[in-house]
């Protein structure tokens, strides 16, 4: 928008050149006017000779007054400069054509006010003024009249009345035309302002901000909304919500927001593969009159808040059966160790007939079994006191695997270690062999009968040591994957459920994750 100072005067120049580009588009037109209409008479010639070529000197002064007040050295007094020109200008044109009585007066009320839009109140008084002595001068030059005086003083100060009254009138007009001006120019700024304000705000949001029509065309989205769901988003305007997110479009297209907002929680595939679950809300966008606008998508990505969720349930429940889990141990190893003693008494004594000896030693094997399955049960429970010493990784590694080796239940499998020499851990020896060996024994009971692989790989992170043992057997269920540390959970024939619980228990007591 234009600006303009307390006089009105033009701030950017706009007007200033907008006029001087209609100035010579007049003056151009009167004079091709001029040309085609006598330029066959040679009376007319000689007679708008000197008016024509006022008329050039207008149009040649009109690119140099541009020049000039590009330059910005004089811009307060070349519009006063060129006002006072141009009615110079005029008024010998005015006179050259018959003073008074002349058909081209009409051209000071153009001056005037073209000084108006120019200069505000300075140019129109300063047009009105010079107008008003320049047209004098021309009145008292031209007498006598052949009209007679009367007329004469009739038509001149008619002419007068109207240059002052087209003064007062332009001056009024420019002067509300700035005060529109610069209103509309602040609203303008404004409306901007506001619009930066809510833009950052939306962007400001942590939650992913989506507004559709009432046909489900996207309006607005946030950058939020653009790092939950992705770049692709970014070329989501004017598309329907149901190209770019099918399954919101789908849930907003089946609710009833006429009295509440709806909320939901689902999966969404983001386009790195990633599985993210997104917790949305819907709500509709009213005007002034409640009228409806659309809908508005607030969501979020709760991926981790729902990880951490079912960590802490799952802390809490693998706590409370840890508890009962020590006791049942306790509670079932004394009568075991009673039962154990009375059979080794018997079976020493000689109370049994050798054809009952076989029995007994199912009662042994079965009691070990037992006493072996509590001692899993307390490790779950109640881990040992951590004694810490520095462990070779790669050594505990090569004797878990020549121990799982000797055993005929399990395949056979080509097993790739990549783990440095020197690679150390400060950890209990004992759970530390106790972990290694049940997440071996775990990889060795997954692969094929035929061509199975484990890969073993580790090394110093820094602030931490990573071990990763993969194999390429049938792998677990995704609906299995919440269970796998959970007591008791196998599902193998022949699995207590208690060697990753017992994993998954001694890690945690080290600070670690798996």
């Amino acid at each position: 928008m234009n600006k303009s100072d307390n006089n009105g005067n033009d701030g950017d120049g706009g007007w200033f050149y907008r006029l001087m580009a209609g100035r010579a588009a007049f003056i151009a037109a009167t004079l091709l006017a001029g040309y085609f209409l006598f330029g066959r008479h040679e009376e007319a010639v000689y007679s708008l000779s000197l008016p024509a070529g006022l008329g050039v000197a207008g149009l040649l002064l009109t690119p140099l007054y541009a020049i000039w007040y590009r330059l910005k050295a004089g811009r307060k007094w070349i519009p006063r400069l060129q006002t006072l020109l141009d009615t110079m200008i005029v008024g010998l044109i005015v006179l050259w054509t018959g003073a008074v009585a002349s058909p081209f007066t009409f051209l000071y009320p153009l001056v005037i006010i073209s000084a108006c839009l120019v200069d505000g109140r300075r140019g129109g008084t300063t047009a009105a003024l010079s107008g008003t002595v320049f047209y004098a001068a021309i009145f008292l030059f031209g007498l006598p009249y052949r009209g007679g005086l009367a007329e004469a003083l009739f038509t001149f100060f008619v002419n007068m009345a109207a240059f002052n009254i087209t003064a007062i009138l332009g001056m009024a007009l420019v002067q509300r035309l700035r005060y529109t001006e610069t209103r509309l120019s602040r609203t303008v700024a404004d409306l901007r302002r506001i619009e930066d304000v809510q833009r950052h705000v939306a962007d400001s949001l942590r939650s992913g901000l989506i507004t559709v029509d009432e046909n489900g065309v996207i309006l607005t989205f946030n950058k939020a909304a653009r790092e939950i769901l992705g770049e692709g988003v970014a070329l989501a305007y004017g598309r329907p919500l149901a190209e770019v997110w099918p399954k919101a479009s789908g849930l907003l297209g089946g609710l009833d927001l006429q009295s509440r907002a709806e909320r939901f929680e689902f999966e969404y595939g983001a386009a790195d593969g990633r599985a993210k679950i997104i917790g949305i809300s819907f709500f509709k966008l009213l005007d002034d009159k409640e009228a409806p606008l659309g809908f508005g998508l607030l969501f979020q990505d709760i991926t981790e808040s729902r990880a951490r969720d079912e960590i802490l349930r799952r802390m809490e429940r693998l706590a409370s059966l840890g508890e009962m889990a020590a006791g049942l141990a306790h509670e079932i190893r004394n009568p075991l160790a009673s039962l154990s003693g009375a059979v080794e008494f018997m079976k020493e004594e000689g109370f049994v007939r050798p054809e009952g000896e076989r029995l007994l030693e199912i009662i042994l094997r079965e009691s070990g079994r037992l006493n072996g399955l509590t001692d899993a049960f307390l490790l779950y429970a109640r881990p040992e006191g951590r004694r810490m010493s520095p462990l070779s990784v790669r050594e505990e590694l090569g004797s878990s695997l020549a121990l799982i080796g000797r055993r005929k239940d399990i395949p056979k499998a080509a097993v790739e270690i990549d783990v440095p020499d020197g690679l150390v851990i400060n950890a209990d020896p004992g759970q530390f062999r106790q972990v290694i060996f049940n997440l071996l024994l775990n990889a060795y009971q997954s692969v094929p009968d035929d061509g199975g692989k484990i890969s073993i790989i580790a090394g110093d992170e820094g602030r931490c040591i990573d071990i990763s043992i993969s194999d390429n057997g049938r792998g677990i269920k995704k609906q299995d994957l919440a269970r796998v540390f959970d007591p008791f959970f196998t599902t193998r024939p022949d699995g207590t459920g208690l060697g990753l619980a017992i994993v998954h228990r001694l890690v945690q007591v080290w600070g670690g994750e798996i």
